[in-house]
């Protein structure tokens, strides 16, 4: 899931199951405020099922912040057993620095993710805590079509292959 907390902040909040995300997912339900969703403006939010049909919509605004806190959702997560951590700290919109002017101290984060990689640099100079950081570049997309090619991405063992181990593995790179 990707968190808006009340400040405006994106957080990536990952799970190692189905039922952890679910949890977290009610949990988070109950920190929404309750705007309805004008699907003239913001189209139409779809719930989809395992074969991307739809089988309903979320009447209610899913762009708009939470109730949560940074260092709420950041707890609340850790403690259903998420890894969380900012979502694309390079960008003006919803970016942690762009925010709140600096990378925080805390709450602590091992990770920090970046929409272009390109910008590193220039970041790990300017905020410095950031340099422990493991940085995670991604996409943001929030279509298909504008997922990356393979630019960024960890090499994770998965002999014997299963995905169970593949995010075992990718969860232990992120703690």
């Amino acid at each position: 899931m990707e968190l808006t907390t009340a400040e405006d902040i994106h957080l990536v909040c990952l799970f190692p199951t189905l039922e952890k995300a679910m949890a977290f997912d009610e949990a988070v339900g109950r920190q929404r405020v309750q705007i309805e969703n004008r699907t003239d403006i913001f189209g139409e939010q779809w719930i989809l099922n395992a074969q991307d049909e739809p089988i309903g919509s979320d009447p209610y605004l899913l762009s708009n912040a939470t109730m949560l806190t940074i260092e709420q959702g950041t707890a609340l997560c850790r403690e259903m057993g998420g890894v969380c951590y900012p979502a694309h700290v390079d960008r003006e919109a919803n970016g942690v620095i762009a925010v709140l002017g600096v990378f925080p101290d805390e709450p602590a984060y091992r990770c920090a993710e970046f929409h272009d990689a390109q910008n590193e640099a220039a970041y790990l100079e300017r905020y410095p805590n950031l340099r422990d950081k493991l940085l995670v570049t991604s996409s943001d997309a929030h279509f298909l079509w504008d997922i990356r090619d393979k630019q960024a991405y960890f090499e994770l063992e998965d002999e014997p292959y299963s995905g169970d181990l593949v995010r075992q593995r990718l969860f232990e790179k992120l703690t």
